[in-house]
């Protein structure tokens, strides 16, 4: 959900023609209202001269006049300068940073961006996430000097995280910065009756021409001690020496697209020219076919002797990765999120409100703090009714000692530690798996004197798991991940209704997968930390989940007793569960902000016989619910192919209509993907509609001999899903469905 903003780009004369060429590129690729560029009345009639609609003009002097800051400085500069005079550019550097300040007083948006005027966006880009929470974008550089002055200015602000806020723009929330210079103003230890004043008295005069003073720093630092939870932090990549490699006049569509794939913006500093050894090299099109901008830019700065240097994280060894996953390595101030979340659930939903405060513990490390959120936790069990079950790992074993490692590891380290169990079966393993799970203290191991398969050896585990627990059936060869658990549970506890909740992967049924695709455990865990995040609309509902990562509430998991045997060794018993699970009335929910890597069928793929298995266990679940339930559940290809058909944004409302649509999966995916859609169904199998999807209307009915109980008009879009290839013909079904058919709606078919 983006939110409207200005941009403004404060710049000199001499800098804007410098880059006037490039300024036809920002209305596309800043994503704002207006881009207002900031300076005196010459930068507004170059502005003008350029005609480009989308691009305004603010004079400064209506914000900060330049002479009165130059007066100030050149005053506190005396004892240095004697009768000598203050550079223009010595006050200039600062004086730009006090009008992206100032701006915030006369605002009228909620948020306003500042854009640094050197720099080009290579492409298109967002500053809020889809449930509307703006990005304050990162780089990796460090000045002492900000740091110092900003001591000064607000006593104990100090650098909070690793990276630097400095990334050649920063959308600014105004009422954060208003409450900035307030308590700038507030600290009456310095000189000066404007924040500014204040800012060039905080900052002795033999360090004024050292840039001693970030307001990207600043703000930044601010935010992480006023407010948190503000912000989603994201890494910001830019070409901050494109002046070297690149000419400002000839730099073409075909480069920026390059850069586009590795950065999202290029930077021409004043004073960069290409050097003589970078001639035709990073705008040479042969070796942009060949390497990316990445690549290039990493080889040449191995050449650097000093210098800003573009860095990518990046971890060397597994431990690097699982500690970037756990607890230990979040920011200071990650538990706020989760303490603020859990009040503010606590009338609505204490059950999550609980699963808030507990997630809140696991990341604070402040013991005043901590003590505050455990009495939080007590006054909500008092005055509410929590029901929040812990849960219970149940991992069934069989070889794999390495997987089985570091999925124990990745439980311990992203997991509150009071909150779980961890119970493994081992099927009799002979590789030195079973020897590790005896050494692990945490860890109930049952030890099967042989291999009993998957369904048996769940069912084994459950019999010793806590019987309050909630069952998290989880396979050997996953990685859990930063906040998985917790937003899975906070799935299972949306609703009374919810039975079973079930993560995305990379590797899983299609319904779970994500199309993210990366070659290293290090990017899938990275991608984790990005994606495990809250978001406005996390869930899809389904009607069956796959077992590599399912967490089953415990009451609805003993109405079904336990996983059909039947199907051993494996494959089809978590959709016989699900199943299950749907016909005792419950939801089952994918929840896409709980990302779990899944390495893949590491014991069950090297079986000879698999085919043979999963077509016996196909016949056998067919035959037990009576039809064809697989068929009738999986989204198919050209099903979500039809995705790319639908010509509406996100939140839009239109009207579908699906004749053939088994128990209704790509309709709730329909519903997940636009959340105020509308969206009917109709099957003829009454056997698919008894385990349909929540959220989805379907009728029992053949269209071929009975009328649609819909008005003429009604829909935008209407799918025929032939999934068996045996309907009526195209112009059989045009002639029943066109008069339901809004003015411009559009029939589409999957055959």
């Amino acid at each position: 959900m983006n939110k409207e903003f200005d941009t403004i780009v404060v710049i000199t004369p001499a800098d804007f023609d410098r880059l006037k060429s490039q300024y036809k590129y920002y209305p596309d690729r800043i994503p704002s209202k207006k881009i207002l560029f900031v300076g005196s009345e010459e930068v507004g009639n170059k502005v003008n001269e350029l005609g480009i609609e989308e691009l305004g003009f603010v004079n400064e002097s209506d914000i900060i006049p330049f002479d009165q800051v130059h007066a100030v400085m050149k005053e506190h500069m005396k004892p240095i300068l004697g009768d000598n005079d203050l550079p223009r550019g010595v006050t200039g550097w600062y004086y730009q940073q006090f009008l992206k300040m100032q701006y915030a007083a006369t605002c009228q948006d909620e948020y306003y961006m500042s854009w640094d005027g050197d720099t080009v966006p290579c492409r298109h880009f967002e500053m809020f996430k889809e449930d509307g929470t703006p990005y304050i974008d990162l780089k990796s550089e460090y000045h002492a000097e900000y740091f110092e002055t900003m001591g000064i200015l607000i006593p104990g602000l100090k650098k909070f995280i690793e990276k630097s806020f400095i990334s050649e723009h920063m959308l600014f929330k105004c009422s954060i910065m208003n409450f900035l210079i307030s308590k700038i103003m507030e600290n009456t230890s310095i000189k000066g009756d404007t924040f500014w004043k204040k800012i060039i008295h905080a900052i002795p005069a033999g360090k004024i021409q050292n840039t001693a003073f970030s307001e990207f720093e600043t703000y930044g630092s601010f935010v992480c001690i006023t407010d948190p939870t503000a912000y989603r932090l994201r890494d910001w990549h830019s070409f901050r020496l494109g002046g070297e490699f690149f000419n400002i006049d000839t730099i073409c569509q075909r480069d920026y697209d390059w850069l586009a794939k590795d950065f999202f913006a290029i930077s021409f500093e004043k004073g960069h020219s290409v050097r003589e050894d970078h001639k035709n090299l990073f705008d040479n099109p042969d070796y942009q076919a060949k390497l990316s901008a990445r690549q290039m830019l990493e080889a040449a700065q191995e050449e650097f002797k000093e210098g800003y240097i573009e860095k990518w994280d990046s971890a060397s060894s597994d431990k690097k990765a699982d500690a970037a996953n756990g607890a230990d390595n979040a920011d200071d101030y990650t538990f706020m999120k989760y303490n603020n979340l859990g009040d503010y659930l606590e009338n609505t939903n204490p059950d999550q409100a609980y699963l808030a405060y507990e997630q809140a513990l696991f990341y604070c490390k402040n013991e005043v703090y901590l003590d505050a959120i455990k009495n939080k936790i007590i006054l909500l069990k008092q005055n509410h009714r929590v029901s929040v079950n812990k849960c219970s790992f149940v991992i069934v074993s069989y070889n794999c000692k390495y997987m089985m490692e570091k999925c124990i590891e990745s439980i311990r380290n992203t997991c509150y530690k009071d909150s779980y169990e961890i119970v493994v079966v081992d099927n009799n393993s002979d590789d030195g798996v079973r020897e590790y799970l005896e050494k692990q203290d945490d860890v109930v191991l049952i030890k099967n004197k042989e291999n009993v398969g998957f369904p048996k050896g769940c069912n084994i585990g459950i019999e010793y798991a806590k019987p309050s627990n909630d069952v998290f059936l989880l396979n050997n060869d996953t990685r859990m991940t930063n906040d998985a658990l917790f937003y899975l549970r906070m799935g299972l506890y949306e609703d009374e209704g919810v039975g079973a909740t079930g993560a995305v992967a990379n590797y899983c049924g299609k319904e779970q997968r994500l199309d993210f695709v990366t070659s290293s455990i290090e990017g899938y865990l990275k991608f984790a930390s990005e994606n495990n995040v809250s978001i406005r609309n996390p869930y899809q509902y389904i009607n069956r989940l796959s077992g590599f990562a399912m967490l089953i509430k415990r009451e609805a998991f003993d109405k079904i007793g336990k996983l059909d045997e039947n199907f051993s060794p494996g494959y089809c018993e978590d959709d016989d569960l699900s199943f299950g699970l749907k016909m005792f009335g419950y939801k089952l929910v994918i929840c896409h902000n709980a990302f779990i890597y899944h390495a893949g069928s590491q014991s069950f793929i090297k079986r000879s016989d698999l085919d043979d298995i999963m077509q016996r266990n196909h016949n056998y679940i067919a035959k037990k619910w009576g039809f064809d339930c697989l068929s009738y559940s999986v989204i198919t290809e050209p099903e979500d192919n039809m995705l790319q058909r639908i010509n509406h944004r996100k939140y839009d409302k239109f009207s579908l209509l699906e004749i053939g649509c088994g128990t209704g999966n790509f309709l709730s995916k329909i519903k997940y993907n636009y959340p105020n859609s509308v969206v009917y169904g109709i099957e003829k199998e009454e056997g698919a509609i008894a385990l349909s999807a929540a959220e989805t209307n379907i009728l029992f009915m053949d269209i071929t001999k009975q009328k649609l109980p819909f008005l003429k008009c009604s829909f935008d879009y209407i799918i025929y899903n032939d999934r068996f290839g045996n309907g009526p013909s195209k112009d059989a079904v045009s002639n029943i469905l066109n008069d339901y058919l809004s003015e411009d709606g559009s029939l589409l078919w999957v055959q």
